[in-house]
This record gives structure tokens, C-alpha cells and sequence, in this order.
């Protein structure tokens, strides 16, 4: 049950990072912001995020706090490449996309389908 909860998660995190991305592209007027590229951005740094968070926190002292720095830099660098847009354009994709993390992981909280999240 647990490994259906994560994928669930997991699935349902991505759509809708992948639709944030798509509108934080549209706001902020990226050039060949489709949505297509949106879930490859959500894609490519859903992935390499959980990796890093899963490396780079088993560190001790201020290794979480160097997980969301890494991954933070790494996700805007992932956006500004799929979307060939500029670092401060892929910011703002980011932050739309991060703002639906928060969203995603607490109604999966409440419908307790959050325990993957707890590691994104």
C-alpha cells in the first residue's frame, strides 16, 4: 500500500508542477512555453530534486538545509534549459511550481497520502 501511496504522490505532484510551470511560463512570457515542456521540466527535476534530497540530507548538521540549496539550483538550471529562457525567468516558473508543492503536499496530508512528500 505504501509503494502505491508514493507513486500516487509522486504521479499527482508532477501534473500539477508540470501544470504551474506551464502558467508561472505563461506569466512570466516564455518564449515556447508549452506544456510539453512543463512536465519535462517537472519531470527532469522531480527526479534529480529527490535524488539530491535523498544524497545530499543523510549529511550531518546543515545537510538538509545544502539538500534545498543544491536542489533549488539545480531545478532552476533544469528550467532554464528546457525552457532556453533566461535564469531569472526560470525563477519565477520555479516559484509557481513550488508554490504547488506546498498546495500538493498538504491536501495529500490531509487525505494521508503524504509520506512520499515528506521526502520531496
Amino acid at each position: 500500500m505504501f509503494t502505491a501511496s508514493a507513486l500516487i504522490s509522486l504521479l499527482i505532484m508532477i501534473i500539477v508542477s508540470a501544470v504551474f510551470y506551464w502558467l508561472g511560463a505563461r506569466m512570466a512570457k516564455v518564449p515556447g512555453a508549452t506544456f510539453g515542456r512543463a512536465v519535462a521540466a517537472a519531470v527532469l527535476a522531480g527526479v534529480v530534486g529527490l535524488i539530491l534530497q535523498l544524497v545530499l540530507s543523510i549529511m550531518p548538521g546543515a545537510g538538509n538545509i545544502l539538500a534545498f540549496i543544491v536542489t533549488l539550483i539545480v531545478t532552476l538550471l533544469i528550467i532554464k534549459a528546457v525552457y532556453k529562457t533566461t535564469l531569472g525567468k526560470a525563477f519565477l516558473v520555479w516559484l509557481f511550481g513550488f508554490i504547488a508543492a506546498m498546495i500538493v503536499m498538504a491536501v495529500l496530508a490531509a487525505l494521508g497520502l503524504g509520506t512520499l512528500m515528506a521526502v520531496a
